[in-house]
């Protein structure tokens, strides 16, 4: 469901995310023991996640039959959609708790990672906690350098690169806090002093003109209060995560920041090229709908499964 929602918000269609997804994971959950109407309602019901969450197709679609702003839309539709991607999942979780057999357990040699031996003989030179482990070891990184590791030598890039990996929860939670604090409190005061600047005011200049904008107003009383509390939950969760950070760990995050991440920085830079004007939310969709589209037929086409399509 996830995977799907990512997927839905990067092409803006239906057939495509399901078409993908179909290719990708209704096999393997098959295999797996998976109910076939779990397995098959996940997919389809992630899929139409894609004509909500911008940059969707039909949003522009309906915008343009209805003559409203694009934008505006989008807006609109950002939360509902991302809060019934959380339903979905609440309902899909639920479910299985309720009805195991719908979704089997795993074989606990297939819920496991396999740890390398060098993080082991990094984990005993330095620390077991990975964090702190990679920290020192960027300090001093005389004894990481006699650990080999795919046959190399622990270099300080390396090192570094590790590091970056292990600080990607902290990047997520501290971005979010940072993009919801610079588009409340500093871009809402930007654009209302960006239009009323150079205006010289005409008429009485006691006379009223009439109630504040929201923008003009400045965020909510409650805003700063929510914000707190989320910046404090959101560190205490950081801590209790660092805290336990051990191989096992540490080789699931490099795993999801694998496979999960490259989605995740796709749907930012979509959203982020029509939040600042670089391109429009018609060539934005297009783009992010072309590309899922052609990926499936790419894939089935090497396994021998779908006729030559030559995608563009």
């Amino acid at each position: 469901m996830i995977v799907c929602t990512f997927w839905g918000i990067a092409s803006g269609l239906v057939g495509a995310v399901v078409v993908l997804m179909g290719v990708i994971a209704f096999n393997p959950m098959l295999r797996a023991g998976y109910d076939v109407k779990l397995a098959s309602g996940v997919i389809t019901a992630g899929g139409t996640l894609g004509i909500l969450i911008p940059p969707s197709v039909m949003i522009i679609v309906y915008a343009a039959v209805a003559g409203q702003s694009v934008v505006k839309l989008y807006a609109a539709a950002m939360f509902p959609g991302f809060f019934l991607a959380l339903l979905y999942l609440v309902y899909i979780v639920g479910w299985a708790m309720i009805n195991p057999k719908i979704a089997p357990p795993l074989p606990e040699e297939q819920t496991r990672v396999p740890v390398p031996d060098w993080v082991r003989k990094f984990q005993t030179v330095y620390s077991p906690n990975m964090l702190v482990g990679l920290a020192q070891a960027l300090l001093s990184p005389a004894k990481a350098s006699q650990i080999e590791a795919d046959g190399r030598r622990l270099g300080y890039w390396t090192l570094l690169k590790h590091l970056c990996i292990a600080l990607v929860p902290f990047a997520l939670i501290a971005g979010t806090l940072w993009l919801v604090w610079w588009y409340v409190v500093i871009h809402q005061q930007a654009v209302a002093e960006a239009a009323v600047s150079g205006v010289q005011q005409l008429g009485t200049p006691g006379l009223e003109s009439g109630p504040a904008t929201p923008a003009e107003q400045g965020p909510p009383e409650g805003f700063y209060l929510w914000f707190a509390l989320c910046a404090v939950v959101g560190a205490m969760l950081l801590v209790r995560y660092y805290w336990r950070m051990n191989a096992d760990r540490f080789e699931v995050l490099k795993l999801l920041t694998s496979s999960v991440m490259p989605l995740g920085i796709l749907t930012v830079v979509v959203l982020a090229v029509i939040l600042f004007g670089i391109t429009t939310a018609t060539e934005s969709a297009g783009v992010g709908a072309a590309v899922p589209s052609c990926w499936p037929s790419r894939r089935a086409r090497s396994i021998g499964n779908a006729p030559r399509k030559r995608c563009s």
